[in-house]
């Protein structure tokens, strides 16, 4: 058995010897891998520590907002992260290889393939992050969604809707949607809160501009200076819209201020039997749709 114990002797051994010159040769490119790492993982823990005290004031830099701090970081943080694999990339064994240059290229197509909706949202992130349009805080609506922007990151923005959800919002979306700031104050103080109503021509114009004025002098948080006034948006067909506008007095809690100035442009009309014209409006009817007053109850406004 001398000849097949050699045979399995040899074809164990040699692999192992093989193996050994192998990490033997690879030995200063491993020390260098190592080195790399360490390097780049305090550097890394220093770049944090300066970011930190540049978000509590510590380290104060002119034109840099402090809601820039973290995207900035994770954006450095990467950026540094990259440039530590590319310069770790030669000393990994077996990246002269053929097979290793294969699953390189390979891995690249996928992600190039697979990773254009990422990038898209990438860099809307970094013009929305950097642009001061929207910050953290801040009411705003986009296509129909009303909500408090509560982070801000470089693939999407979350926000924290008035029923308490939480929307995630693709940064991509928001660089290509209308986008309304309610917390950016303008030239003037406060924001407007407006709505219209149609009512019939029959009616007098100061009649029915006092009644909206009544409307809003009910309805808690809206301001009496500066004055609220009415506008004649439009004459219709069948009745003339009237928008009546308001300051409020805070922007928290705006669903549910409209709600009351609503409740209460109802009661004010309906109390003074005014009729506010249907949208499938026909004819005059031989009564006006008018229903009978009764007591509010929980709308915020108080009937006579």
């Amino acid at each position: 058995t001398r000849n097949f114990a050699v045979f399995l002797i040899r074809n164990i051994t040699d692999p192992l010897v093989s193996l050994t010159a192998s990490a033997s040769d690879e030995l200063p490119g491993l020390i260098a891998l190592a080195v790399i790492f360490f390097l780049t993982r305090y550097v890394l823990k220093i770049t944090r520590l300066v970011f930190i005290n540049i978000e509590v004031g510590t380290i104060r830099m002119p034109g840099f907002e402090r809601t820039w701090t973290w995207p900035t970081y994770r954006i450095v943080k990467g950026a540094m992260i990259i440039f530590a694999l590319v310069m770790a990339y030669p000393y990994v064994p077996g990246s002269d290889t053929a097979a290793f240059k294969g699953i390189s290229i390979f891995l690249g197509v996928i992600l190039s393939l697979g990773s254009s909706s990422v990038v898209a949202n990438l860099l809307a992130g970094l013009f929305v992050i950097y642009r001061r349009g929207v910050n953290v805080g801040d009411l705003i609506e986009i296509e129909g969604v009303l909500g408090t922007v509560e982070s801000m990151m470089v693939l999407e923005t979350v926000l924290r809707s008035p029923k308490n959800e939480m929307i995630s919002i693709p940064n991509s979306q928001i660089m290509a949607s209308k986008v309304i700031n309610y917390s950016r104050r303008g030239a003037t103080s406060g924001y407007l809160v407006h709505t219209k109503v149609g009512i019939g021509y029959e009616e007098p114009q100061a009649k029915v501009e006092a009644l909206l004025l009544e409307a809003v002098a009910r309805t808690e948080g809206l301001k009496a200076q500066p004055k609220p006034f009415v506008l004649r948006s439009a004459l219709a067909d069948f009745a003339v819209e009237y928008e009546v506008n308001a300051v409020a007095a805070s922007t928290v809690g705006l669903p549910q201020l409209r709600s009351r100035l609503h409740a209460n442009i109802l009661d004010v009309f309906h109390e003074n039997r005014v009729q506010i014209m249907t949208p499938a409006y026909e004819c005059d009817p031989a009564e006006p749709k008018i229903p009978p007053l009764e007591p509010a109850m929980g709308s915020g406004s108080s009937a006579t």
